[in-house]
């Protein structure tokens, strides 16, 4: 039996490790850096199908973004990235949130759509691998706005109040982002 590798031993996460170690057990960001990590390990390639591994996915028409989406489009672009906790390892101002940080406060309603959605898809088709995938990524979407707050000595309300918009705006600005309009210039 091969055994599982511990993601605190990893050399990729060597630097953050040493920040976060000094934080207690409980505390939030230690809480969400390990969550995060354990979350990316479970989620993310899960739409590719390894012997003795099924492929679980879940396709809908997503209403917030008016087009196609599914869980694996999630998992890739919101949870296979390097995680940045740049307020916490530069000790950044206490009462403003980095520009990273305040990035995922800015996406966290439209990340939390997307999920609604689909939960509601796969309920509807008995999907339960990807309800329990759901559940473990918002568990992680909510340490991420816990840990922020905590940082910046902001209740949660607060925070989502100052910083964050609504899901149509976030997600409207995350198309523009990631799905340009015009065509790439082809390559000759």
């Amino acid at each position: 039996m091969a055994k599982q590798q511990d993601i605190n031993a990893s050399p990729r996460f060597s630097s953050q490790k040493r920040v976060f170690a000094e934080f207690p057990e409980g505390h939030p960001v230690r809480r969400y850096w390990i969550e995060f990590h354990r979350v990316q390990r479970e989620v993310c390639g899960r739409d590719i199908e390894w012997p003795g591994r099924p492929r679980i996915e879940q396709e809908w028409f997503s209403q917030l973004l008016q087009k196609p989406f599914s869980f694996s489009s999630y998992a890739y672009c919101f949870i296979s990235c390097a995680i940045h906790l740049d307020g916490w390892s530069l000790a950044e101002s206490e009462n403003i949130p980095s520009p990273i940080e305040q990035h995922h406060v800015q996406q966290f309603q439209m990340k939390q759509t997307l999920l609604a959605e689909c939960a509601q898809a796969a309920a509807a088709d008995t999907n339960d691998p990807i309800l329990t995938f759901v559940e473990l990524t918002r568990s992680v979407l909510e340490l991420d706005i816990d840990a922020t707050a905590h940082r910046l000595n902001l209740s949660r309300e607060t925070l989502l109040n100052r910083w964050g918009v609504s899901a149509d705006v976030a997600a409207q600005a995350w198309i523009e982002e990631n799905w340009p309009r015009e065509p790439m210039p082809s390559r000759k």
